[in-house]
């Protein structure tokens, strides 16, 4: 009983997360206070603390830090009127996130862009356009700062399509790969 009682007020102190029109795949760990609304989460994903994802669809093996806005920053300015409750509620375009794709804490995703397989995205970065896959981007606008591997590499980390595995089997992947190099 006191058990229950101390998950209970754990619970009270600490909302989990919040989910609106959302599909989650399997072996996800969403942290506290996350608002995740029309988005669709792949498998073995981690979201953490204070973010928000909106209409986004998100693979599998994905790591987003604290505090990211993802799809949901869009302020339509044409309207005649700023207000929210006041427009048109056009549709937003779709975020599409690859697998892979660890984005640092604080970033900001425009709405509609694509994020390719591999991709890191540095902390407090403005994402404004796609981001080429396995690719390193920072600042604000984000831009280029050099890719994460060779294209022999990134052929051989293509062929093993790893991000399709259950964890076990990935880690084994990887592990043989790294072994080889």
């Amino acid at each position: 009983m006191r058990d229950l009682l101390f998950l209970f007020l754990f619970c009270l102190r600490r909302p989990l997360f919040w989910v609106r029109k959302v599909k989650f795949g399997q072996g996800n760990r969403v942290e506290s206070n996350v608002f995740i609304s029309k988005s669709v989460v792949g498998n073995y994903n981690y979201i953490g603390h204070f973010s928000v994802i909106d209409s986004t669809v998100l693979g599998n093996y994905c790591s987003i830090g604290a505090g990211a806005m993802i799809g949901g920053a869009e302020h339509p300015y044409q309207w005649w009127s700023t207000s929210f409750r006041l427009g048109k509620g056009a549709k937003k375009p779709q975020t599409v996130i690859e697998d892979d794709v660890w984005i640092g804490a604080k970033s900001t995703l425009r709405a509609g862009i694509r994020v390719g397989r591999g991709a890191v995205i540095g902390a407090h970065t403005l994402v404004l356009k796609d981001v080429p896959p396995y690719s390193i981007v920072v600042g604000s606008p984000a831009r280029t700062l050099r890719e994460r591997f060779n294209q022999k590499q990134i052929a051989k980390v293509e062929q093993t399509r790893y991000w399709e595995k259950n964890p076990r089997e990935a880690m084994a992947i990887l592990r043989d790969i790294d072994s080889k190099d």
